[in-house]
């Protein structure tokens, strides 16, 4: 991930953390964020701009956060690139952010967990097939729960612009009847992420897995993003990931990004 100006620095880590980790997300809509009362935790990422004022935060009770507030079970860090607030065990309910422009994002652990599987790497207008499903704490879900749950994949480009939405289908084949199946094709070549996301009766689940289009030959097989019965990552893969997320958005940025500002003006 390139970042050339100082400015961009926050978007490559945003896009190294969502890629290695596969975060899972709820839609933030509106300043607006939804939690269930099966989330465990709620990370919010708020990206400030020039002139922005003081953030504040309004739970489901409608009580008031700020940053440096003390508040049980809130850890709230502040820069003047970029807000991070975690809470713990987040009261369900509607939470709302009122900040400036800057881009947000809502990341949450939860029991209820949603994964797909989809390659890496595709050919352009090649049928790519998506799996997705939902787990509780890990086993399969009461299918009672699937019944009204409306599971969709959205392709975005690399300038986060929508590209085209699917639908998502009980598995046709009967091969898992917790799995939700489809295909897509891209029509371009480029680097695009496929936005998976699981909304029913009270609960929203979302998940980004990235992929990229080449054009040409056949490329060489790849194994999918979600490998659910494969055997587990070899010493050095586990490794390389140990790595790459020890790099993480909260530490790296500020330091990151104040360094080149001061660099930046001293020059």
């Amino acid at each position: 991930f390139r970042a050339n100006t100082p400015d961009d620095i926050y978007d490559a880590f945003m896009r190294l953390f969502e890629q290695a980790q596969q975060p899972l997300s709820v839609p933030l809509i509106d300043g607006q964020v939804t939690v269930d009362a099966n989330v465990q935790e709620l990370k919010l990422l708020v990206k400030r701009e020039a002139g922005d004022g003081p953030m504040r935060l309004t739970d489901p009770s409608n009580r008031d956060l700020t940053a440096g507030a003390s508040a049980p079970g809130v850890d709230w860090q502040s820069t003047p690139e970029f807000d991070r607030i975690t809470i713990k065990n987040p009261e369900a309910g509607s939470w709302k952010v009122m900040a400036g422009d800057g881009e947000k994002k809502a990341y949450i652990e939860s029991n209820l967990d949603l994964n797909a599987r989809l390659p890496v790497m595709a050919e352009v207008n090649e049928a790519i097939d998506i799996a997705a499903r939902l787990s509780y704490q890990g086993a399969p879900v009461d299918p009672s729960l699937l019944k009204s749950t409306r599971f969709t994949a959205t392709v975005l480009n690399e300038s986060d612009a929508i590209q085209q939405q699917i639908e998502l289908k009980p598995d046709p084949g009967g091969r898992n009847p917790q799995d939700y199946r489809s295909e897509l094709r891209i029509p371009a070549s480029g680097s695009f992420q496929v936005r998976v996301s699981a909304e029913g009766l009270g609960f929203q689940r979302q998940k980004g897995y990235f992929i990229s289009i080449v054009g040409g030959q056949q490329q060489a097989a790849l194994p999918d993003q979600l490998p659910a019965d494969t055997a587990p990552p070899s010493d050095s893969q586990q490794n390389a990931l140990v790595i790459i997320l020890s790099v993480n958005l909260t530490l790296l940025a500020p330091v990151s990004y104040t360094h080149l500002r001061a660099h930046e003006t001293h020059h």
